[in-house]
């Protein structure tokens, strides 16, 4: 009895290996089903950032309002309907990594298409508690940085939103989740930005003033030394001088095209 067609498996280039791609002379099916996977992988990044948004915006809009056992359920009922959908995201998504390995795409596409790991699907805490404490050092996850190529779908959604009142679920689901997470990333890295630009400057002035310190600690002991009556004093002073105008020395020498 021969095998119903319809439900035949598709033997795509990917399936055979880069090996027997070679050896069959497929490498121009081959660059059209790399093309292909990327664009899957894309697809798939961008359904798991939805997915995770609409995950974190049931935990703050259903879990934490609910009041009682029956809100509770349900809502942790939709929480677990939110993670199969986001597993199902991730398992499409490492499929067409693993057909991009078996295509023998080049180290710049695998270094951009990454491995998910299970931190990474983590509930950003930007959307549960935006003015939380202990922020500094949190970060997104790579694909929440990598921008969808597909220039059909609408991304409007991930700009800057003008307020947070959203009318409508749909747009509410897309708007507050996203908003929240890429307005108070941006906001927290242009801080730490502006934060360490500032240390940098402090640093470079203060090995400038170092400098002029010794440089000052020298023209006293100098004007001491030149007042001094006694040879001890004055053998003394011209001691310092000397220490300090080294010290100087040093300080232009290893700060040297550092500071101000």
């Amino acid at each position: 009895m021969a095998e119903n067609p319809e439900g035949l498996r598709l033997a795509m280039p990917s399936s055979l290996g880069w090996e027997c791609i070679v050896r069959i002379g497929l490498e121009a099916l081959a660059t059209q089903e790399l093309e292909l996977r990327k664009g899957q992988a894309n697809d798939a990044l961008e359904d798991l950032r939805l997915a995770l948004g609409h995950k974190a915006l049931l935990w703050r809009t259903k879990v934490r309002t609910a009041k009682n056992n029956k809100e509770r359920t349900r809502a942790w009922d939709d929480i677990k309907t939110a993670r199969r959908q986001v597993e199902k995201n991730v398992r499409h998504y490492h499929r067409a990594r693993r057909a991009l390995v078996a295509l023998g795409a080049d180290e710049t596409i695998m270094t951009q298409y990454k491995v998910i790991g299970t931190n990474d699907l983590r509930l950003s805490g930007d959307v549960l508690d935006p003015s939380r404490l202990g922020q500094r050092n949190d970060t997104l996850a790579w694909f929440w940085r990598l921008g969808t190529n597909n220039s059909d779908q609408d991304n409007s959604w991930m700009e800057e939103c003008k307020s947070l009142s959203c009318s409508g679920s749909d747009t509410l689901k897309k708007c507050l989740p996203f908003h929240a997470v890429y307005r108070v990333n941006f906001l927290r890295a242009k801080a730490r930005y502006d934060r360490w630009d500032e240390e940098l400057k402090i640093v470079q002035h203060e090995m400038r003033w170092c400098v002029l310190y010794f440089e000052h600690q020298m023209e006293i002991w100098g004007e001491r030394a030149q007042a001094a009556t006694r040879e001890g004093p004055r053998a003394y002073a011209h001691k310092q001088v000397a220490m300090w105008e080294n010290f100087a020395i040093d300080g232009r020498r290893n700060f040297s095209g550092k500071m101000v």
